[in-house]
């Protein structure tokens, strides 16, 4: 019995794979090689298309906050700044852009910088300085801090967006959205609540447009001036 064993064994060892267990084996490994790298190439994109929406999203978002907060700090136009300036698309010197300009109490005041936190901003599209690989337009801010200038203001100018194709403005009179707003013109200093849309020129792995920018910001300012002046209308005793 134990030699009849030892002769199986000794037959099993001396055996080696067949031409077709060796050719199954190949197609296995082929498959599996092939589901893993189908399985890699689709994790390496979708970690691309994570990584360039992170990184688009990053400026369009610093860029929000800052037009937002300077909209929010906006000052009435009706003896405490100068007038707030809306222009629709094609007037702001270029074209697609739209331009908006108003005085905002968001200034930093420091110790190297005499003035104080009433500032006048400016948004529009402008053709970039220097040759880029993206096209389209820079979305710019500029900020002018010295609003009583003995000769020509100093204008700082920031991008904070490229590629853009169009920027647009629309602005809330409580009724309508109105494409132009001039607070010297208009029976009300400022609008309800100011509207932008920004398109951009650019394009994603997919050679699809990239998603514009739009939000939309409430002046509540203009409610707190309304009231500013019933109550110094009352407390004097004036009255129509």
């Amino acid at each position: 019995m134990i030699t009849h064993l030892h002769k199986r064994a000794g037959e099993w060892s001396r055996r080696g794979f067949t031409l077709v267990e060796i050719l199954i084996a190949t197609l296995s490994f082929a498959v599996i090689l092939t589901a893993l790298n189908s399985t890699f190439y689709a994790a390496m994109r979708l970690r691309a298309r994570a990584t360039k929406n992170v990184e688009n999203l990053i400026p369009m978002n610093q860029a929000a906050a800052i037009i937002k907060r300077d909209l929010r700090g906006i000052l009435p136009s009706n003896g405490l700044a100068g007038p707030f300036l809306g222009q629709p698309v094609g007037m702001g010197g270029v074209a697609g852009s739209g331009y908006l300009e108003f005085y905002t109490s968001t200034g930093i005041v420091s110790d190297d910088q005499t003035w104080g936190d009433v500032q006048k901003v400016a948004y529009y599209l402008k053709r970039p300085d220097v040759a880029a690989d993206v096209a389209g337009l820079d979305l710019v801010r500029t900020v002018t801090r010295n609003l009583l200038p003995a000769l020509n203001a100093d204008i700082e100018e920031t991008p904070l967006i490229s590629g853009v194709d169009t920027l647009e403005f629309a602005f809330y009179d409580g009724t309508a959205w109105q494409t132009a707003w001039n607070s010297t013109n208009s029976d009300t200093p400022l609008p309800q609540a100011v509207k932008l849309s920004v398109q951009f020129a650019g394009r994603n792995y997919r050679n699809r447009a990239e998603e514009p920018l739009a939000f939309v910001v409430p002046l509540t300012i203009q409610e707190r001036a309304s009231d500013t002046a019933t109550n110094s209308t009352a407390s004097t005793g004036g009255g129509p």
